[in-house]
């Protein structure tokens, strides 16, 4: 589990400066896409509409637990979050591995729920999987702190 953390941790420190020029790819507009339509499903209240992203076998995980595993769980988590206000995904970066069916994003997440309101602003890496039917579902969703910039940066 150690190797896999520091694989994702490597990945997260490589793909945002090696990936800028790749914006206009077909592949960045797709995961983009599927970003603003995971973002109006939740602005809308479907947290049920948001899981149907999700595998049948994702995971949410942090660096130190799992949150949700499997299709009921990951129903579960978003069914969890309470009075959700509004969700906003920045893609940073997006890559495919080659010879397989794996998409790899980077991004910021900033969600606002509850009353009062509590702002959740993250960091992520999503593994995204081609299905068979050619849509792509998340496999891995990856969340931890966004670094904090020193002031007057």
């Amino acid at each position: 589990m150690r190797r896999v953390i520091v694989s994702l941790a490597a990945i997260l420190v490589l793909l945002p400066t090696t990936l800028a020029a790749q914006r206009d790819t077909a592949l960045w507009r797709e995961v983009e896409a599927l970003n603003r339509e995971m973002e109006a499903a939740f602005n809308r209240g479907d947290l049920k509409g948001v899981a149907a992203f999700y595998a049948d076998n994702s995971v949410v995980r942090s660096a130190t637990a799992v949150a949700a595993n499997g299709r009921q769980q990951i129903d579960a988590y978003w069914a969890g979050i309470k009075d959700g206000k509004r969700w906003t995904l920045e893609v940073r970066g997006v890559t495919a591995a080659e010879n397989t069916n794996l998409v790899y994003e980077t991004g910021k997440s900033t969600l606002v729920s509850g009353s009062p309101e509590r702002t959740s602003v993250v960091g992520f890496l999503v593994v995204w999987q081609r299905q068979s039917d050619g849509k792509l579902k998340i496999l891995l969703d990856y969340y931890h702190p966004e670094p904090q910039r020193p002031s007057g940066l």
